[in-house]
């Protein structure tokens, strides 16, 4: 049966702004006339006569007074009709649900096994498409949400973090935008209340560089794309350290291209995964014998790097037939020990720089060049990226990212502001509360050249600055080739996809370096201030000497 206008005008949730505009329409003309009513009420008792000869103001004040009342009882009526209306609808509809259960029949839900299959296939088919686009995440709009207040976030290229205490909410937007991105009713549901109709969450993407937008309200997508694939990592990542074998619980091979969020929004145990990823390296070595491999020497430099010491992967055995045993090394402890020994900061390094190049392997199974393969498109995001890590390894650890997935958005979230060194103007956003809600400040500042001292305010005892400045500092003096390869990629159209990616970092990378280069020469410049009032001081104080003598 269909819908009468009128009460569909009160009822419908695509009317309620404009029910609300009416009735905040009547409240204001009301105000107004209650207004004029009283104005002229009290001037005709100061000035009876004097202004209004051919008027009775009591009188007139009084009809003024009258319709501002009558006026505010309309808005009332109309915002207890609605109330009613809503509370009558609602009923009415569990009413024909009970009804209506109480006729299904078997026969009947072969209907609707019908209809889930197909939209697991349409699922599917929407995930397989997307899988072979390359995507960027443009803006995130919450609205009317609980917990946050209205804001939104415009998350760039390369490596963003959100900065924020415990229990400001860091990981519940994570999930959102994940549970956004992979279309998951649940993940993506968590800020909604039962109350508001007018909440919305809302991602904003490029696909193959055109514009697309994912947007959901409390009960339903609006517009969805389907399933992107995405790599979630969350914050427990974590290995069984009282065995030293290393084997799985599970026998099924698990697709990180399409399941590479499912342990982050089911919050599963992530020491499967962990076990997983050490499995396979140990199935590559035993494949080639060799540690001579891209996994290995990825997973080794990284360390070293974070480390100042060279760690090696030492030996693997095979224990039966479905464990193994990992040995490393390193220059503080040089005798091989089993994995699990390692400490924890190095096992979470491990296991995600591991399992981002395991997921751009299982995205992209036809790269099979891996320099290639660390430069595809995709989007990660990890929670508590700074948990387990010294705050050395925190300043160094974007870089690495930065460096080793070039072409990858990073969407990380942190305690430590140490973990924003060497991030690019508007890569940072912090979590603020006020009002009773929290809101997401973005950064509009970068922090290249940045020292622990500045970032942290002398919280904690580090005076290096952060390897991306040493990194872009150095590179600022190898010559031209980043501007030779903008210039051959100008005059070349039209620009592929890949070339497209490579064109836009290397911009990026040009106004990191001359802001490096900028950085480099202001602390040369304090450092020779600094000489010149040392020096002042010392011939003040030979002068003063002089003096006494």
């Amino acid at each position: 049966m269909k819908t009468p206008l009128g009460t569909a005008l009160l009822v419908g949730n695509e009317f309620r702004g404009l029910y609300l505009a009416v009735v905040i329409f009547l409240v204001l003309v009301a105000v107004f006339l209650c207004f004029q009513g009283v104005y002229y009420i009290w001037n005709g008792f100061l000035h009876p006569g004097k202004f209004y000869p051919d008027q009775t103001p009591l009188t007139s004040g009084t009809l003024y007074l009258a319709g501002g009342i009558l006026v505010i009882i309309v808005a009332f009526t109309l915002r207890q009709l609605r109330r009613y209306l809503v509370h009558v609808r609602e009923e009415t509809v569990a009413k024909i649900r009970n009804v209506e259960f109480s006729k299904l029949k078997e026969d009947d839900f072969e209907r609707v096994d019908e209809i889930l299959q197909i939209r697991d296939e349409k699922a599917q088919a929407d995930y397989e498409r997307n899988r072979t686009d390359a995507f960027l995440i443009t803006s995130f709009e919450m609205h009317g949400v609980e917990f946050f207040g209205d804001c939104k976030w415009e998350p760039q290229p390369g490596v963003n973090v959100l900065l924020g205490r415990n229990g400001y909410g860091k990981s519940l937007i994570l999930r959102s935008i994940a549970g956004l991105l992979q279309k998951n009713m649940d993940a993506s549901g968590n800020l909604f209340d039962e109350t508001s109709d007018e909440s919305f969450l809302k991602l904003n993407l490029q696909r193959n560089g055109q514009p697309e937008t994912v947007e959901r309200v409390r009960r339903r997508f609006t517009n969805s794309l389907g399933q992107i694939p995405i790599l979630a990592i969350p914050d427990s990542r974590f290995v069984n350290r009282n065995t030293i074998e290393i084997k799985t619980n599970t026998d099924e091979e698990l697709d990180l291209g399409q399941f590479g969020a499912k342990h982050f929004l089911e919050q599963l145990p992530y020491g499967e995964m962990m076990g997983v990823l050490f499995t396979e390296l140990c199935l590559d070595y035993l494949e080639k014998r060799s540690f001579d491999q891209p996994g290995f020497r990825l997973l080794e430099a990284s360390l070293g790097r974070l480390t100042g010491d060279q760690f090696r992967f030492a030996s693997v055995e095979r224990v039966g037939r479905t464990a193994f045993h990992m040995f490393v090394s390193s220059e503080g402890n040089p005798r091989p020990v089993p994995i699990q020994y390692a400490s924890q900061g190095t096992l979470s390094v491990l296991g995600v720089l591991g399992i981002i190049r395991a997921y751009l392997r299982d995205l992209y199974p036809d790269c099979n060049d891996e320099s290639e393969l660390l430069k595809k498109p995709a989007i990660i995001l990890i929670d508590e990226l700074d948990a387990h890590l010294h705050p050395l390894w925190q300043q160094r650890l974007n870089s690495i990212l930065r460096e080793n997935f070039p072409n990858t958005q990073f969407i990380l979230t942190a305690h430590s502001p140490l973990i924003v060194a060497g991030c690019w103007n508007s890569e940072v956003v912090v979590l603020r509360k006020r009002e009773g809600k929290f809101e997401l400040q973005q950064v509009e500042r970068d922090f290249i050249g940045s020292s622990a001292e500045e970032v942290l305010k002398a919280i904690f005892d580090i005076e290096q600055i952060d390897e991306s400045f040493l990194a872009l500092a150095g590179r600022a003096t190898r010559g031209f080739y980043n501007q030779k390869r903008i210039a051959e990629l100008e005059t070349k159209k039209p620009l592929t996809d890949l070339e497209q990616r490579e064109y836009a970092r290397l911009v990026r990378d040009e106004g990191m370096i001359r802001r490096a280069a900028e950085v480099k020469v202001e602390h040369q410049d304090d450092a020779d201030q600094v000489l010149k009032l040392e020096a002042r001081i010392n011939a003040l104080q030979d002068e003063l000497k002089a003096t006494t003598k």
